[in-house]
């Protein structure tokens, strides 16, 4: 899987935050459907994505850090 990073503001993931909470989604999906929906808006389709015969991995914990942006939540610290 490939990473991009990504900054915004604490006030920016909140907002995320709470639209994610509402939609019963996490952010991460809610952010990949807003990408999806840029691409169509452009009148270009998602390329889709191989993720191989598992699937879409489960991913770890995140929160959102403002000096840094999103930080994976270490094990034991959740």
């Amino acid at each position: 899987m490939k990473t991009i990073p990504i900054h915004i503001t604490k006030k920016e993931y909140e907002w995320l935050s709470k639209k994610a909470t509402q939609q019963k989604m996490t952010v991460a999906k809610l952010i990949e459907g807003m990408v999806r929906d840029a691409f169509l808006y452009q009148g270009e389709e998602l390329p889709p994505y191989d993720w191989g015969e598992e699937g879409i991995p489960e991913g770890d914990p995140i929160e959102y850090d403002p000096d840094i942006g999103f930080v994976v939540i270490e094990k034991g610290e959740e």
